[in-house]
């Protein structure tokens, strides 16, 4: 009897806080529900949003009433949670894209965003022996002509190009797939625990991840191999090992790096986290892979035709082309920028200083851990996004994903240096008895 009396009241404890987390749940779907209900009330023409809205408006609503109800009356609130994320993902991520890939398959122009057609054609011309990056030799392009992406972006174009069109050979089917393995790969690296419902809440479930997913899904697997490649420098094994794979790791984001230039913050980040632990062989190894990897990928198309990759590359998504980009949201930047000569050039000076002080920032507290990194890369990324000439929503997703990672897929305690200061935590059992320093495991 003592036994059993002694127990209720650990089990309370242990409801107690799920029945907290599944309210906040509750909340967060609950605002999820109301974005996709502006998108399908009048918040869009876009065929993809509003059809990804018809799906993912009664989902979250849905998801919102369970988290609910299950706090209130579950026993076992932790697998309802799950059962519920799941449910989520089905509604909100897969069956919209389902349906969405499965209509421009039938032939749906709007089915799909010009990020897809663009890596699409790209990799049809590739295949045709042509270059996949459009000149203006044969008169001037528009915005539809330009494929804003480095080379290896092209490769998710490839089953389409070589098998023909298809639901299964959909780009976005391709870069989800390559995503997920992603994610897995460094959750699995990572260790049990280390992915938290909270974090598959934020980054996985909401529109910042669902909607690109559905539309275009073009920067899922660049932000997926960053946090995989950054997972890959922390340290596996026991305390007190090496750094974990810096070459493997080089090479993973020197990928990313060949998909898109945003991936370049957290090469250089990691590099300083490196040098600032005072490791410079393996910051050698490190941002030599990196360099070699994307090296080795873009050279060939450099040496081919400059010109015609810098201005789709670089120029275009700059907003230095004549022709207008297709979308862009009013942030900071874009307002300043839109608003003439004088405003452009305020943009610019806006988007040096805030530079500026952020690697004076960088300076005084260089990232001495694997958390550091993701954070850092964060905060860069944001002030970029918001600050650049040319922006998009969409790129918000790389942010939130950084700081998610950093912030709620567990504490990172052991260091890059092998030290016991940033491991990622998902054993917390272990971590709390056998960590040196447990001040520095906040998160």
């Amino acid at each position: 009897m003592a036994t059993a009396g002694g127990g209720a009241p650990q089990a309370e404890r242990v409801v107690a806080p799920a029945s907290r987390d599944l309210r906040v749940d509750a909340l967060v779907y609950l605002a999820y529900a109301a974005f996709a209900a502006i998108l399908l009330l009048g918040g869009t023409t876009f065929f993809t949003y509003r059809t990804w809205a018809g799906f993912a408006a009664p989902t979250y609503l849905l998801a919102t009433a369970l988290s609910l109800l299950v706090a209130q009356r579950s026993r076992a609130p932790g697998r309802a949670r799950a059962g519920i994320q799941a449910m989520t993902a089905a509604g909100a991520l897969l069956l919209p894209t389902g349906a969405l890939v499965g209509s421009w398959a039938a032939g749906q122009a709007g089915a799909v965003h010009p990020e897809v057609v663009a890596v699409a054609r790209a990799a049809a011309r590739l295949v045709a022996g042509e270059f996949p990056y459009l000149d203006d030799a044969g008169g001037a392009l528009d915005a539809y002509d330009y494929t804003p992406y480095l080379p290896a972006m092209i490769l998710f174009g490839l089953p389409r190009a070589v098998l023909g069109p298809a639901p299964y050979t959909d780009p976005r089917v391709v870069f989800a797939a390559v995503a997920t393995a992603a994610v897995v790969a460094a959750a699995v690296l990572a260790g049990q625990g280390s992915v938290t419902p909270r974090a598959v809440q934020l980054a996985a479930l909401g529109p910042l991840t669902a909607l690109p997913l559905c539309s275009g899904g073009h920067d899922l697997p660049v932000v997926a191999g960053t946090v995989l490649g950054l997972v890959l420098l922390a340290p596996a094994g026991r305390q007190g090992g090496p750094p974990a794979r810096p070459v493997l790791a080089g090479i993973v984001l020197g990928l990313t790096v060949a998909m898109k230039v945003t991936a370049v913050v957290p090469v250089v980040l990691a590099v300083a986290m490196f040098l600032t632990l005072r490791r410079p062989r393996t910051a050698l190894a490190f941002a030599g892979a990196a360099a070699g990897t994307a090296a080795l990928t873009v050279l060939p198309f450099l040496l081919v035709d400059a010109e015609a990759l810098v201005r789709n590359v670089l120029l275009h998504p700059a907003g230095l082309e004549s022709a207008r980009l297709l979308a862009t949201t009013p942030f900071p930047g874009v307002l300043l920028a839109e608003s003439g000569v004088l405003g452009r050039a305020g943009g610019v000076a806006l988007l040096a200083v805030v530079a500026a002080a952020l690697l004076v920032g960088i300076a005084r507290r260089p990232p001495r851990e694997v958390r550091a990194v993701l954070e850092w890369s964060a905060l860069c990324l944001l002030a970029a996004i918001l600050l650049a000439p040319s922006s998009r929503a969409g790129y918000l997703l790389y942010p939130l994903v950084l700081i998610v990672v950093a912030r709620t897929a567990g504490p990172w305690r052991r260091g890059a240096d092998g030290s016991g200061s940033d491991r990622l935590a998902g054993r917390r059992g272990q971590g709390d008895a056998t960590c040196r320093n447990p001040s520095s495991s906040a998160g």
